[in-house]
């Protein structure tokens, strides 16, 4: 009897057993959230595009007491139920929804349903969804076409814009069509390499779209070009060189080879530095070209003549200003002119014309200065005076002697006034109130005077004739 009582026993027990393994085992299974609990299943992606979704979710048995349902998504492999996202559903009945945005397009994703049941928290399966792709559909570039010039430029920036903005994959390639004219980086970034012209492209990645960009690389030529002098003379007396320097414009001209020649080598050379060296008295062009460009400079080579001793206050020039024979008449201009700085008479106060406007010290620098009226006057007065062909031979107490010439008047206007005489200006006026400087007047009839203060004759703005003398 009690073996029989103990074997019914041990069968009550591995019953008993069994029942409780299959009852932990039940419920361990409804809240697995690796597999369906058979309460809440996940249901299948909706309205799926290249950045959203929808979920559904539905809660299986009705008398089932549940609370905060949602979703667990995360990237395809991703997915852990601690750590992925989560986000509530909106329920109606026993069906839960929730619409996920700012996805990644192109991009598989995983999810479950998940919600707490009866105070426990269980999923449904894993579904999954691949988010779709956005293609671009239009390139536009900016500047629409460039013009860039070599040492000027060194590059110029294109930016492109992408439709639509949401492309999937925005990414770009630039190429040149001409990379020995103009290359390209990746970025976009221009930069000149020589003169010619290029097209610039950026295409989408998977190459069904591109855009183009026209550059046209230029060279930088020469528009002009400034010179140091415009006229200068070369005094051999004191030197025997000028040095003209010329400033191309613009500065950054690709070519500034600079070409030099004299019009008139037998009166000034110049070198290919622009170096100008006299030869003998005259006049003559200095030209300087580059490109299409040329300029000119004016040069007068001019050895005054000895200063010669009448044993006067001063000595006095053998022969006139800008004359290289005692005969020449020379320059001539109005009164406080000079052919350096091209004025066109003084028009100060002073009685004395200062030596800035004086054409002698100007020209030949030195002590040398136009007379004043006093000096004139002692010529005048102190020296025998001898008429020759179209001049007069004056000679002083000591023997010594200059030649001056008839010169033809004096110019007013554009007329040549008293053609038998000969006008030479004095360093002083008739006073500072005036317009009327002293000068030496000189006639055939053996007229030789100098016109004092009662006695104005010629202004200003009339040209006479110029005879240096320069201190013993």
């Amino acid at each position: 009897m009690l073996t029989i009582i103990r074997t019914i026993m041990r069968k009550l027990f591995y019953v008993t057993g069994v029942a409780a393994v299959l009852m932990l085992a039940t419920f361990c299974k409804k809240v697995n959230p690796n597999e369906d609990s058979g309460l809440i299943s996940t249901g299948a992606p909706e309205n799926v595009t290249a950045s959203g979704a929808t979920l559904k979710g539905v809660i299986s048995f009705t008398e089932t007491v549940f609370s905060d349902a949602g979703f667990i998504y995360d990237k395809a492999g991703s997915l852990k139920k601690d750590s992925s996202p989560r986000v509530e559903g909106v329920m109606d009945d026993h069906v839960f929804t929730a619409d996920l945005k700012d996805l990644s397009h192109g991009t598989k994703y995983e999810y479950m349903a998940r919600a707490v049941v009866n105070g426990k928290e269980v999923f449904g399966k894993i579904q999954s969804f691949t988010t779709a792709t956005v293609s671009v559909a239009s390139i536009k570039i900016t500047p629409a076409s460039l013009e860039l010039f070599l040492g000027r430029d060194a590059s110029a920036q294109l930016t492109a814009t992408v439709s639509p903005a949401d492309a999937t994959n925005p990414a770009l390639t630039w190429s040149s069509s001409a990379p020995q004219v103009a290359t390209v980086s990746e970025n976009g970034l221009v930069k000149p390499v020589a003169e010619g012209s290029a097209v610039i492209t950026a295409q989408s990645a998977d190459g069904k779209v591109k855009a183009e960009c026209p550059v046209r690389v230029k060279v930088v030529t020469v528009t002009d070009i400034l010179l140091n002098f415009t006229y200068a003379t070369i005094r051999t007396y004191q030197d025997k060189t000028l040095l003209l320097i010329a400033t191309v414009e613009p500065a950054d001209a690709v070519d500034k080879t600079l070409t030099w020649t004299s019009e008139n080598p037998s009166v000034a050379t110049v070198s290919s530095t622009g170096l100008v060296t006299a030869v003998s008295n005259g006049s003559t062009n200095i030209s300087v070209k580059c490109g299409s460009v040329i300029r000119k400079c004016g040069v007068k080579v001019y050895t005054p003549s000895e200063a010669v001793d009448l044993g006067l206050s001063v000595k006095w020039a053998a022969a006139n200003l800008h004359a290289n024979s005692p005969e020449q008449k020379g320059a001539y201009g109005s009164w406080g002119w000079t052919d350096v700085d091209g004025s066109n008479g003084y028009g100060g106060s002073e009685t004395t014309l200062p030596m800035n406007y004086d054409a002698a010290r100007v020209n030949l620098g030195g002590t040398w200065r136009i007379p004043t009226a006093q000096e004139m006057q002692d010529l005048n007065s102190q020296c025998t005076w001898t008429w020759e062909t179209n001049g007069y031979r004056i000679t002083g107490k000591n023997g010594n002697s200059i030649f001056l010439p008839i010169t033809g008047g004096y110019l007013s206007g554009a007329q040549w006034m008293n053609p038998d005489d000969g006008y030479y200006w004095a360093s002083t006026r008739i006073n500072s109130s005036t317009t009327y400087p002293h000068l030496l007047r000189i006639g055939k009839n053996g007229v030789h005077q100098v016109y004092s203060s009662t006695q104005s004759f010629i202004h200003t703005q009339n040209k006479a004739f110029f005879r240096p003398v320069c201190s013993k």
